[in-house]
């Protein structure tokens, strides 16, 4: 069971930077970069927790927690082209 919850922990990192790299995209404004940074760290700690938890699955609630910081993360960059598009000079 560890070794599903780890490679599939893998599959969604590669995915995820996949993403990031096909995108292209640096946020601009130095809050959301940052909140962007704690969504990253968030989602990495839940993969350690995920690698040490030894086959305890925390009941897919980690997984679902992984998939809410991309939404997040998802988001804000969604809202750093949003204030670029109307407050940039």
């Amino acid at each position: 069971m560890q070794k599903i919850v780890v490679a599939g922990s893998l599959a969604i990192l590669m995915a995820t930077v996949a993403y990031a790299a096909e995108r292209g995209y640096n946020l601009t404004h130095p809050n959301l970069r940052d909140a962007y940074s704690l969504a990253d760290q968030a989602q990495n700690h839940i993969k350690e927790a995920q690698a040490d938890a030894r086959g305890v699955d925390f009941g897919d609630h980690a997984n679902k927690a992984f998939e809410l910081f991309q939404k997040a993360k998802d988001e804000l960059v969604e809202a750093d082209k949003w204030n670029n598009a109307h407050h940039r000079r």
